[in-house]
């Protein structure tokens, strides 16, 4: 299997603590402090490793698929065909099983939103909106 050098591809993703405080302070994580900033980076670069899992056809494709949902159907349906991809990339990357589902699932939507909205730009702001309510309901 074809796996992503995480150093390599740490640039694609150096934006990923600042996503994930964001996300944090968005379900009402206001006051982070150092502790919690660190905490939250750790977490980032044990998602990028989660996410060097993925083969990049096997990703390209769920993104590919997505896209095409996302595109012909209204956005009230876009939570669950993001959840679809998601789960779908679990049931294909048995690696991931190493790791807790929890940052596997959010390793895995975070690839699959950047994959997407690199292909479908004018995506980002309503699928970041789609993700943020996939995680609040879980």
């Amino acid at each position: 299997m074809f796996a992503m050098d995480c150093n390599r591809n740490y640039n694609h993703f150096q934006h990923t603590p600042l996503l994930l405080l964001s996300f944090l302070e968005q379900k009402g994580c206001q006051n982070i402090d150092d502790e919690e900033a660190r905490a939250a980076r750790e977490m980032a670069a044990e998602l990028i490793r989660i996410a060097d899992l993925l083969e990049q056809r096997v990703l390209f494709q769920a993104a590919e698929t997505l896209t095409k949902k996302l595109d012909t159907c209204p956005e009230q349906f876009w939570v669950r065909h993001l959840s679809d991809g998601v789960q779908g990339l679990l049931r294909q990357v048995a690696e991931a099983k190493e790791f807790k589902k929890e940052l596997v699932e959010m390793a895995f939507t975070f690839v699959l939103m950047k994959t997407v909205c690199e292909r479908v730009p004018q995506f980002l702001f309503r699928l970041y909106g789609s993700v943020v309510q996939y995680f609040g309901s879980r």
